[in-house]
């Protein structure tokens, strides 16, 4: 990329809606770093000398098990922090497993694609995609989003509970004069 801040939403549609696996292949090589590191909730690749090749596997994998993906980038921000450039996606995709008879749900991921400059060249050189558990869940078994999500709501009404009863036996309470000022008491 000549312009990671301009190019990255062209590089992102061009690799996750690549029209053949050749086309895909030749613009994980053309933006990756051989050595990239890549990580999802599901899947990770250490940083090594063929580390890309895994990348391709891995990427023609899930394009095998959704030949339609729709993604949308929804906002981006930019951290050049020291020597840590990295680019940080808003993203909306769509992944419908081929073998899944019932619509597809859209799922909101993070990701965050760390840079380095080659030359005249910006690379990935680490690619890591963030998921909430039930956009993740919603990629392959869509049909358990409810489930999921009752279990989430379940926790936090526990944690609610939880946090109200070990506050009676005096673990991190907030004194009376905290709780009017908004301010807690750290035990």
């Amino acid at each position: 990329m000549n312009n990671a801040w301009d190019d990255v939403s062209r590089v992102v549609q061009e690799i996750c809606g690549a029209k053949s696996p050749e086309a895909q292949k030749m613009a994980i090589e053309r933006y990756y770093t051989s050595d990239v590191y890549f990580k999802n909730p599901v899947c990770e690749i250490q940083s090594g000398e063929k580390s890309r090749d895994a990348l391709v596997s891995v990427l023609q994998w899930y394009r095998i098990l959704s030949p339609q993906v729709d993604i949308k980038i929804d906002g981006q921000a930019y951290n050049e922090q020291q020597d840590q450039h990295a680019i940080y996606l808003d993203i909306s995709q769509t992944f419908k497993p081929f073998f899944l008879p019932i619509s597809p749900k859209v799922s909101k991921i993070t990701r965050r694609l760390r840079l380095r400059r080659q030359g005249n060249q910006v690379y990935i050189c680490a690619h890591e995609d963030f998921f909430h558990t039930d956009d993740m869940i919603g990629f392959l078994l869509p049909f358990l989003i409810p489930v999921v999500s009752a279990g989430m709501r379940t926790n936090t009404f526990v944690s609610i509970m939880m946090t109200k009863m070990a506050q009676t036996f005096g673990f991190w309470r907030r004194t009376k004069e905290s709780q009017a000022n908004g301010q807690a008491k750290q035990h």
